[in-house]
């Protein structure tokens, strides 16, 4: 039988939609120098217009939004069983922020493991217990400035790449197809962000031509350190009367802060996001750092794996945010693994009772 017409009419938009996003994409290429790779050196050929019409298509799933409401799910549910002493917040603004941007750019693998964004009834002013009404309301205040940070963020355009530096040209023509890559992803990226939030865009423009609506975790993984940049400044304008990093002290974290290549980016390319009102600082930062985090994990899990819908042999938040059945496979999991530890503790209570009754 055929689908209903409300789906058969959705479907006929979303197909407009990509397509209309692929032809701006294929005119930006054009005046763009993204050359397709035609070297002989390799058995494969990188085509930027066959790369983006992957990425906006069914290659690159689920997409930002479904991830981000995902993500929103998580952090809600864990808030409302948690306790305060089980919320891990992060060392410090400065040092959260920069570490997860060198995280999600490639950076320290190491940190953030274990930081987790979690509600309590400490983190809010105007009471003092928790339920899924407060949970709700401050993972959803999160979760639509991280989308309309996603959506309005654009990837500057790179200043200054560095060269290879290994004689190896293999090593050099998979740099350079990264490269290329990451410029179609920019492109693409930042055509959308623009069409979205123009003025002369159509009301239903605006609404479906984001990012978030078309584009996955390779796409965000591009971006993601751009949109923490600007929470980063936001962060940084509420600790008045702090000192800068430059001034603590630190020589190390000085040349650091010197050497972070975001710092050649003004507050116009990337302005300055605050924290949502009524959030906690180290709150509102944990819940950026844990996303990136678990799309970090999702791109290194995903993306080695030939099967699309790989779950990992441990549980972990990546398969309930980024895995293409919704984390379907991971809530079944999870659902089994209680019922066993809750088997196994009845059976150890039975056997201490058994005990007992012998005495």
């Amino acid at each position: 039988s055929s689908p209903p017409t409300s789906q058969r009419t959705h479907a006929t938009t979303m197909d407009d939609f990509h397509t209309r996003a692929l032809s701006s994409l294929h005119q930006q290429i054009a005046h763009a120098s993204i050359p397709e790779d035609t070297s002989t050196t390799t058995t494969t050929s990188f085509n930027p217009n066959i790369y983006a019409k992957s990425l906006v298509e069914d290659d690159d799933i689920p997409k930002i939004d479904s991830a981000v409401k995902s993500y929103l799910s998580l952090v809600a549910a864990r808030s409302v069983v948690a306790s305060d002493i089980d919320v891990i917040s992060v060392a410090s603004p400065s040092d959260a922020v920069r570490r997860c941007v060198s995280m999600v750019g490639g950076g320290d693998e190491e940190y953030g493991k274990n930081v987790q964004c979690t509600f309590t009834s400490s983190t809010l002013s105007s009471s003092t217990t928790m339920n899924t009404t407060d949970a709700n309301r401050c993972a959803l205040a999160c979760a639509r400035t991280l989308l309309t940070t996603i959506n309005s963020t654009c990837i500057p355009q790179p200043t200054g790449e560095d060269e290879a530096t290994t004689t190896s040209s293999d090593e050099t023509q998979e740099k350079k197809e990264v490269q290329m890559q990451n410029d179609t992803i920019r492109i693409l990226w930042n055509g959308l962000v623009n069409t979205s939030t123009s003025e002369s865009a159509s009301s239903l423009d605006k609404k479906q031509l984001k990012p978030s609506k078309l584009l996955g975790r390779n796409c965000l993984m591009v971006a993601y350190p751009y949109v923490v940049e600007r929470f980063h400044r936001g962060v940084e304008k509420t600790r008045t009367g702090a000192p800068k990093e430059e001034e603590a002290g630190d020589d190390a974290t000085a040349v650091k802060a010197q050497s972070n290549p975001m710092n050649t980016h003004s507050d116009e390319v990337l302005p300055p996001v605050l924290p949502p009102k009524g959030i906690a600082v180290t709150q509102w930062q944990a819940f950026y750092v844990e996303f990136g985090n678990i799309l970090k994990q999702a791109v290194d899990v995903y993306n080695k794996s030939d099967d699309s819908t790989a779950i990992t042999s441990t549980s972990s938040d990546c398969n309930l945010v980024w895995a293409t059945d919704k984390g379907v496979k991971e809530l079944e999991r999870r659902r089994q693994m209680r019922a066993l530890r809750a088997s196994e503790a009845l059976a150890a209570e039975s056997d201490v009772a058994t005990d007992s009754s012998r005495i």
